[in-house]
């Protein structure tokens, strides 16, 4: 599994559902969880950690977007987390925790 790729494909389908949850909302985002530094701007920030060899930090950030945003992850996509998480070597209660209550979904 290339990581980096895969963090860029999730980044970006998460990305993608934060802007149309922006749109939604018709960009009304003030008090939610979506207005907070670093959700509006997340795939540039964890391509800007990507750029610069940080996969960890990366990795991390797509967690801290998927948890404050409550995006809805596909199965498919959890068990890519997954793969990732463990291919870093971190404990799976890391983004279980990011992921929350959220049970994947079929796609």
């Amino acid at each position: 599994m290339d990581v980096r790729s895969e963090i860029t494909r999730l980044a970006q389908a998460v990305q993608a559902t934060v802007e149309r949850l922006h749109e939604d909302a018709g960009g009304a985002v003030g008090g939610t969880s979506l207005d907070q530094a670093g959700l509006r701007d997340g795939c540039r920030i964890i391509e800007d950690y990507l750029d610069h060899n940080d996969i960890g930090e990366a990795f991390h950030h797509l967690l801290y977007v998927l948890s404050e945003t409550r995006v809805t992850v596909t199965a498919t996509q959890y068990c890519t987390i997954d793969a990732i998480g463990r291919s870093l070597g971190l404990p799976d209660s890391l983004w279980e925790q990011a992921i929350d209550a959220q049970s994947p979904v079929g796609e």
